[in-house]
């Protein structure tokens, strides 16, 4: 019987920290925002956000687990010995503002908190584009909001596709099965994690080497990054997204603990 092995990278980084910094932006925010106005809203805001989660070093760390599934559990489809580029695909909002960051709204108003999550955006790009001077991998950038032609405008020639309907798991159970169907590997990321760099992905694209799910545990129970070899539909369906229990139920129905 086929197996397959999940890694887990060993430190948690800080994902969905709209939710966990939301009380501090009420305390302190308001005031700083009140002060400063323009292209600095986003750079004060982003310092508050690192401020307030600590550096990388500090987050809560645990040390690499292998985890041991049957391959018929995840609902894998075998892609052979493909040996097509791998791609890492970024799920990124339309920063428009009332639509983007809209829990940061009472604190930085509509046009600040837009602009604060573009600023994300373009961070997240950055830090992938650093990720393709050290490696070959294609970057997808998989939109919600807006469409092509304003991402292109604003962020620039890359390569853009439309989300498709559903929930988070629909969306991403359909870029996973896009960006496999021509790659050996491919990696799934938000834009809401600033500790997140080039080294993190880099060493979840190592361990798809020999693993057939990677997953980037979050502060806020969820995950920061998903990788696979091959389609997983089984790990998308029906998953109380939003809550603390994303990445503890993954893991269950990728096998449990080993």
């Amino acid at each position: 019987m086929p197996w397959a092995s999940c890694f887990v990278p060993p430190k948690f980084l800080a994902s969905g920290w709209v939710a966990q910094v939301e009380a501090g932006f009420s305390r302190h925010h308001r005031t700083i925002v009140a002060k400063h106005a323009g292209d600095m809203i986003w750079k004060l805001t982003l310092a508050m956000v690192v401020g307030l989660l600590g550096s990388q070093e500090s987050l809560p760390s645990r040390r690499a687990n292998r985890y041991v599934v049957r391959r018929e559990e995840l609902g894998m489809l075998s892609n052979g010995d493909s040996n097509t580029v791998a791609r890492l695909g970024i799920f990124a909002r339309f920063p428009e503002p009332g639509r983007a960051k809209t829990r940061l709204i009472p604190a930085l108003g509509p046009e600040g908190a837009a602009r604060l999550h573009e600023e994300m955006v373009r961070h997240t790009l950055r830090m992938t584009d650093d990720l393709k001077k050290a490696r070959t991998v294609m970057v997808e950038v998989w939109f919600a909001g807006g469409d092509e032609d304003r991402f292109l405008a604003l962020f620039g020639a890359r390569t853009y596709r439309a989300q498709a309907e559903g929930d988070l798991g629909d969306r991403m159970s359909c870029a996973f099965r896009s960006m496999l169907a021509e790659a050996s590997a491919a990696l799934i990321i938000g834009t809401d994690c600033p500790a997140l760099d080039a080294s993190v992905l880099s060493e979840a694209f190592d361990a798809l080497g020999t693993h057939d799910l990677v997953l980037g545990p979050a502060t806020d129970g969820g995950y920061y990054l998903i990788g696979l070899r091959a389609p997983a539909s089984g790990l998308f369906e029906e998953m109380p997204w939003g809550t603390d229990a994303v990445f503890a139920e993954t893991l269950r129905r990728a096998g449990g603990w080993a």
